[in-house]
């Protein structure tokens, strides 16, 4: 076998173990081929003593200009690196990695791993695990990690919302989780995935033929390897569920299902932080803009946590689908 092949082969297998054991904590990844740390000038870092470069380093192995152009989180709003999802903590501390004199990271250090669920709500909003009551950060309002809350109300969390600290209307009477596949261990990155994973997963696409639910053919480990694609999708709900053999309450139910999407009657109320306007006119003591919440006492110089939710229901857009039907 060609020896890069098997490296590669050994990579895919260790990124796999590693996404397979759904371990949270920071394991070391006893696969992964070890490399140097790298600067900006593709010079080892125990030699410069300058800053870390995640394309020069990764660049050994992985074509990051490629990855780069191929990135649905690198563009003009945002660059993260390959480090910000692949170690746990998003970042390589130099001060407390450990590494040889030419700059090579030792093995216990190598903690390479595929994205979780804490990745990705650093950015896209408020994520909880574990058995501790769900509380809302004191700095909400200016964390990034706010952000797809503060839009929608959605906080993505396994834990039962009646176990959670909010101040919500009927709480004790709400035994069931912010967040269904997060319980049922979905994460997510099994639902927005890359164009290759979505490829064997998804119905055949117009360009190909229309008779097939799904298409076995993948490119090498080598390829996938050398240039992964970042393009993110998002596989429909149809993908895992067939609406076609329940709701049958429904009197027309093809003609209901064809016209509503999922989520119109699956998430009939938001109970998180939602933004219902910001004010850029109107300061705060703090020199921060007057925010106001939906369906939530607006108390000026409360915890968010102890004030009053109500939820609210989102408004029902028109869309059109893949094939041009318009759906709410």
């Amino acid at each position: 076998m060609n020896i890069n092949l098997f490296r590669h082969l050994c990579v895919l297998l260790g990124l796999t173990i590693v996404l397979f054991t759904g371990i949270a904590q920071a394991q070391t990844n006893p696969i992964h081929p070890l490399f140097r740390v790298l600067d900006l000038k593709g010079v080892a870092v125990t030699e410069s003593k300058a800053e870390f470069s995640a394309n020069k380093t990764c660049g050994q192995c992985h074509d990051t200009t490629y990855i780069n152009q191929h990135n649905s989180h690198f563009n003009t709003d945002v660059q993260l690196e390959c480090v910000n999802c692949h170690l746990k903590d998003g970042k390589l501390d130099l001060a407390t990695v450990r590494m040889e004199v030419d700059g090579t990271l030792v093995r216990e250090d190598i903690t390479i791993q595929s994205p979780t669920n804490n990745h990705c709500g650093q950015c896209h909003g408020i994520y909880h695990s574990g058995t501790t009551p769900l509380i809302l950060p004191d700095d909400f309002e200016q964390s990034p990690a706010g952000a797809l809350t503060s839009l929608t109300g959605e906080i993505l969390s396994s834990q039962k919302i009646a176990d959670s600290y909010l101040n919500i209307r009927g709480k004790a009477a709400r035994h069931y989780p912010w967040d269904i596949h997060l319980q049922r261990q979905v994460a997510c990155v099994d639902c927005h995935t890359n164009p290759v994973q979505a490829r064997n997963i998804k119905a055949a696409t117009a360009s190909g033929p229309n008779h097939l639910r799904n298409d076995p053919r993948q490119i090498s480990t080598t390829e996938r390897l050398q240039h992964p694609n970042h393009e993110l999708v998002t596989i429909q709900c149809k993908t895992c569920h067939d609406p076609m053999v329940v709701h049958d309450q429904f009197p027309y139910k093809q003609r209901h299902l064809e016209r509503l999407a999922c989520q119109a009657c699956h998430v009939p109320q938001l109970l998180g932080p939602a933004y219902q306007s910001v004010d850029q006119t109107v300061l705060t003591e703090t020199g921060t803009a007057m925010i106001e919440y939906r369906s939530m006492e607006n108390s000026r110089g409360t915890s968010l946590n102890a004030r009053f939710i109500e939820g609210y229901t989102p408004y029902l857009f028109v869309q059109s689908d893949a094939i041009g039907d318009e759906k709410f």
